[in-house]
């Protein structure tokens, strides 16, 4: 789940919006090109309709593997594929209009193209949830996913000071990554901070539950917050290495040491190391042999269905506890699309 702010032959910023979690700071794809360079999509699909338009769609199974539609219980008030890229795109349409009214390049993608790039993405998320589950996919490249053709290596520029001050409202990248990371509503001026405004974007915080996740940046998915601290508080329960101990006595059996299907570890994390040490992109026998034996693990100790019900059962546990913020924060999320869908409609 992600993109980048990336860079034509001519120096020209051409700004992507990280598409895996709306309420990530837009600046973020800024500061991956600026200290480390980054990776983005190329490719497009033609005659998309508008999020809102058509029902919310999902990868068929079999695609990168066998793995469950994304129909966990929170997804009903979270914010769709479709929607989120309508919202990244119209955050940068307008970001981009605002920038060129200041007098700097700024080049938006393709609506198609950041639906086609997040859509591979969702699928990719989905089929490695649980780790690997393609027997072909591991038989041939290990535990790497198949290799992306739509993506593609893009050279970076400094920015001006004068463009970043435009950009974001600051020109000390440091300083705000630094406020960013203490104070995740740090509020973004400039041009970002100006679509922001104009799509409604408002963190969402709630005195509520204290313990629970109270404040979850711009746009607010409160549900897909959610989604990502039920996953991390079920992957430390007991509930989670009771389900897991089949699949690690079934590797153990066949000679491996292992500690997690998910979270790696012993033989699964010696080996993928090593191979990234060597630089290598093909995968070593003894990784796919080792690959091979945990997709059939999981599916002789029936894993993925049994670690599905029972995430969706934390699930189920969390939306009890915050059912009224999660209805009057899907509220808020229509509000955004409905903004973002007129811009997609003026830009698109």
């Amino acid at each position: 789940m992600r993109s980048t702010n990336l860079f034509g032959d001519d120096g020209e910023a051409t700004a992507v919006t990280i598409l895996g979690r709306v309420s990530l700071l837009a600046i973020l794809p800024l500061l991956c090109v600026l200290f480390y360079g980054c990776v983005g999509p190329v490719s497009q699909t033609t005659d998309t309709e508008l999020p809102g338009q058509s029902p919310r769609t999902t990868a068929e199974p079999g695609l990168v593997g066998e793995y469950p539609p994304d129909n966990s219980p929170l997804s009903a008030f979270s914010l769709s594929v479709e929607e989120r890229v309508a919202v990244n795109f119209a955050e940068e349409a307008l970001i981009g209009q605002c920038m060129r009214d200041a007098g700097f390049e700024y080049d938006v993608p393709q609506f198609a193209e950041l639906l086609e790039s997040e859509q591979k993405q969702e699928t990719l998320r989905r089929s490695r949830l649980y780790g690997i589950t393609d027997r072909a996919a591991a038989a041939e490249y290990g535990y790497d996913p198949p290799p992306d053709p739509s993506n593609v290596q893009r050279k970076h520029r400094e920015l001006s000071d004068a463009y970043q001050v435009a950009l974001i409202g600051t020109s000390d990248l440091n300083t705000f990554r630094e406020a960013d990371s203490i104070n995740p509503s740090f509020e973004v001026s400039g041009c970002v901070g100006a679509a922001r405004l104009e799509l409604g974007y408002a963190p969402v915080k709630s005195g509520q539950n204290p313990d629970e996740v109270t404040d979850i940046g711009d746009a607010g998915d409160l549900a897909e917050a959610l989604r990502v601290s039920t996953w991390n508080s079920f992957a430390a329960s007991k509930d989670w290495s009771d389900i897991v101990a089949g699949w690690v006595n079934c590797m153990v059996a066949k000679g491996w040491n292992v500690e997690d299907p998910v979270f790696e570890g012993g033989d699964m994390t010696a080996i993928t190391k090593q191979r990234a040490e060597e630089g290598s992109s093909t995968p070593s026998a003894r990784e796919i042999e080792l690959a091979l034996d945990d997709v059939t693990c999981k599916e002789e100790t029936d894993l993925v269905r049994r670690l599905r019900e029972a995430n969706d059962k934390w699930e189920r546990d969390a939306i009890e506890r915050r059912a009224t913020d999660l209805q009057e924060n899907r509220k808020h999320l229509d509000e955004v699309v409905r903004r973002a869908n007129q811009v997609v409609e003026e830009f698109k």
